[in-house]
């Protein structure tokens, strides 16, 4: 009947202020992860703009006439998705067997290899996201490995990818000829 509630005890201290709270520390370990393609193509724009089924998963680039060069591509999927916000220390990819009856069998070719911002196949034409980078193949190469601008790890990171669109004709056998057909390994720290 109109007392007043009294609570026993000790008053607490309010709690501190935000800036006395401690800072939490980014996990900064350093990582490595290898990357597999899954799934390959070549664009060609020189019949009906679309991915060439003739050359299935094969990867090819360039033209030998006056018609629009072939993009060859590969596809990651959200294989790249831990590199979303760490510093890429390196980055290089694979390119598999070069294809022995395609271009000047007895020269080195130069394949220019740039990211892609495509999931898949049903999005259309590649188009580069950064300066490409020379990929120097010499001839009956099998399996060789080429170091990419770690700066492109961003864009796989979002789900893209790597394509090749250099001047010579030529190319490389893909993943379904050989799984590790751009394979990607990559550093962070």
């Amino acid at each position: 009947h109109g007392s007043t509630p009294i609570a026993m005890g000790k008053r607490s201290a309010p709690p501190p202020a935000e800036s006395q709270w401690p800072v939490p520390i980014a996990e900064t370990r350093p990582g490595f992860i290898t990357i597999r393609a899954i799934d390959s193509a070549t664009w060609d724009a020189r019949q009906g703009n679309s991915w060439d089924t003739y050359k299935g998963a094969s990867v090819y680039q360039g033209t030998w006439d006056t018609r629009p060069p072939y993009l060859g591509t590969w596809w990651y999927g959200n294989g790249a998705a831990i590199l979303a916000g760490r510093k890429v220390t390196r980055l290089r990819i694979r390119l598999a067997r070069r294809k022995p009856q395609i271009g000047p069998a007895s020269s080195a070719i130069e394949f220019r290899l740039a990211p892609h911002g495509l999931m898949d196949r049903a999005s259309g034409r590649p188009t580069a996201l950064a300066d490409g980078v020379v990929a120097t193949v010499p001839p009956n190469a099998g399996g060789t490995w080429h170091d990419l601008p770690t700066s492109w790890g961003p864009f796989l990171a979002s789900g893209g990818g790597i394509f090749m669109s250099g001047a010579a004709y030529g190319g490389v056998d893909g993943v379904d000829a050989d799984p590790e057909s751009g394979l990607l390994e990559a550093a962070w720290e």
